[in-house]
């Protein structure tokens, strides 16, 4: 069968997102399986890593009798973890013969022979139903903040896919392999690579408390400007502080999102908020980034208030903090009429902002205050991103500008 195509989407998606050893044989599978149901039920779990799928996939031909191995970084560490797959978006299910992880070495490579994962209180195989969500049993793997894992998902020939939930802009290299279950390999046989998760929602690890804070948002969020596998998000950069005082980071930023309206394979931030925010194990806060997007479609400051309004009370509804950030300039960047960061959108964009920093009507519980730091003005009074901090496009931030956004984040109310 045809390799997964390697999806080079960068530039495509800098228009219309602008602000993502050996074989383990089955007789040796239970010497390395996770613990049973039980276990799961009287340990608690919180997100360490995560990550949107909101696209739709078409896979010409059908994936079948290959395997998907893709990275997830660990924010918050543990003794034991959890592996999330998500169906999201799709109308037919979807079954996996084998899902195993390990942690990586290099490329498509692990340190030692990955571990199976097992489902339902000891199955090898697993089918997650069309749009819903499946977590793990507990699997025995310490983990420290940071750790790059591999998580191998193997379709079975039996079980052809189609279409496949997908991020569109991932920020790691993943890895496939055609023709062979390969998810037990140490060294992985990589057919090709490509650029999306797909199917892998979430890694949890055991925690004593609730202890996740989510970030959601749009390209500027998915860190669209800087480069892969370099983790340089700002929530990254975050990571490395909320884990000093023992909490996890999970992004689900997503190229392209409103917070309003839902776009063509692209629900907006209103749309997936309590798949990919309430849902999230153990999440304690929310900063949403999201807006940008919104006022350059023509959304007014007012309308946008009023929807982050609501999304507070669904956060402080379920026991959430909520946390707003104000947004950055854009002016130079491409497109026409409201699609174009022209003045128009600079009023919205300033009265959202000093709505943000009066306090956002009472409904914040914080707010971090991008524009101030990153941010600067044109001879005709349209705001601009510092030269210090533009990743070359005029609306995302780069590397320097993410570390600047990380620090602005007041850890002490997350």
């Amino acid at each position: 069968m045809k390799a997964i195509p390697a999806r080079h989407r960068a530039t495509a998606l800098a228009v219309c997102a602008l602000a993502g050893a050996s074989f383990l044989p089955a007789a040796s599978a239970a010497s390395s399986t996770s613990p049973t149901a039980s276990a799961a039920a009287a340990t608690t779990f919180t997100g360490t890593w995560a990550t949107s799928q909101p696209s739709t996939v078409a896979n010409n031909p059908a994936w079948q009798n290959q395997t998907l191995r893709m990275v997830a970084r660990t924010s918050l560490g543990g003794d034991q973890i959890r592996v999330d797959l998500s169906d999201a978006g799709m109308a037919g299910a979807a079954t996996f013969g084998h899902v195993t992880v390990g942690v990586q070495q290099n490329g498509g490579t692990t340190t030692a022979t990955p571990v199976t994962v097992t489902f339902n209180g000891g199955s090898r195989s697993v089918t997650v139903p069309a749009g819903g969500k499946v977590a793990s049993d507990p699997v025995a793997m310490p983990v420290t903040p940071g750790t790059r894992l591999l998580v191998s998902i193997y379709v079975p020939s039996s079980a052809p896919i189609s279409t496949a939930p997908s991020n569109t802009y991932a920020l790691q290299t993943e890895y496939n392999a055609n023709g062979v279950d390969a998810s037990g390999d140490q060294f992985f046989p990589t057919t090709n690579t490509f650029g999306f998760t797909t199917f892998l929602a979430g890694v949890d690890v055991d925690s004593a408390a609730k202890s996740t804070v989510v970030a959601i948002g749009d390209s500027i969020t998915a860190a669209m400007g800087t480069p892969g596998n370099s983790d340089t998000a700002w929530t990254d950069y975050l990571a490395a502080r909320t884990g000093q005082v023992g909490l996890g980071m999970v992004n689900v930023g997503e190229t392209g999102d409103q917070v309003i309206a839902d776009q063509p394979g692209n629900p907006s931030v209103t749309t997936r908020w309590t798949r990919d925010v309430l849902d999230i194990p153990g999440a304690r806060t929310v900063i949403e980034e999201g807006g940008i997007n919104d006022l350059r479609a023509g959304v007014t400051a007012a309308q946008l208030e009023a929807a982050q309004i609501k999304l507070a009370a669904s956060a402080h509804n379920a026991g959430l903090k909520f946390l707003l950030t104000t947004l950055t300039p854009c002016g130079g960047v491409g497109g026409t009429g409201t699609e174009s960061c022209n003045s128009a959108f600079e009023t919205q964009r300033l009265a959202y902002n000093s709505w943000v920093r009066g306090g956002a009507g009472g409904i914040a519980d914080g707010y971090s205050d991008f524009d101030a730091a990153l941010g600067g003005y044109s001879n005709n009074g349209v705001g601009i991103l510092n030269s210090t901090y533009d990743s070359g496009d005029h609306i995302h931030p780069n590397i320097q500008g993410n570390a600047v956004m990380a620090d602005l984040v007041p850890v002490g109310k997350l």
